[in-house]
């Protein structure tokens, strides 16, 4: 019997790896469809809880607006202590001053030199809701967030603030509807 050469045996391996891989994968996949408890995806824990959005009715919006400006005017003036008393308690358990500071400046500077602020549009319940907003800075350059709110014995905090890419603005998604606003006073 004539002996293979070695480098037939060196081009086989990836080969032979590629099918060990394969077989695995299908395995894993069948472990699990197969068990129940692994089947839990996060469509599921994504479903909402409680009433549905809809948008928000003056009283609560102009109280969620509010929340919005002054936190804002806090951060302007860099009182990062006064604006972290806007935040969901969890939040304010796990960031100091300082941390929200650094998070400001380094994620949400438009926050630090705005002249105005745009408020578009807003969905909620009575105990949570989400609010689009446009920053414009001092230069003129503007900014969109999505600030995220949960209502709370003490009124409306916010437990979320996310920055939105240009194209892809809350209020796309309900043209010919925004609601702009005068800044407060410093």
């Amino acid at each position: 019997m004539q002996s293979r050469p070695k480098s037939f045996y060196v081009a086989l391996a990836p080969i032979i790896l590629l099918i060990v891989m394969i077989v695995g994968m299908r395995l894993l996949r069948y472990a699990v469809d197969s068990d129940p408890a692994m089947t839990h995806t996060a469509d599921a824990a994504m479903q909402p809880t409680g009433p549905p959005l809809t948008p928000v009715d003056p009283t609560p919006l102009a109280s969620i607006e509010s929340v919005v400006m002054n936190q804002s005017i806090a951060i302007r003036r860099h009182d990062f202590e006064d604006a972290l008393r806007y935040s969901v308690p969890e939040f304010r358990q796990n960031v100091t001053p300082k941390q929200f500071a650094g998070i400001i400046g380094s994620n949400y500077k438009a926050f630090t030199d705005f002249k105005s602020i745009k408020f578009t549009h807003a969905v909620g319940n009575s105990q949570r809701a989400v609010i689009g907003a446009t920053f414009t800075s001092t230069s003129g350059t503007e900014a969109d967030y999505t600030v995220g709110f949960t209502h709370t014995d003490g009124g409306w905090l916010v437990r979320s603030c996310m920055p939105e890419p240009r194209h892809h603005r809350l209020d796309s998604y309900f043209p010919g509807q925004s609601r702009p606003r005068a800044p407060a006073a410093k």
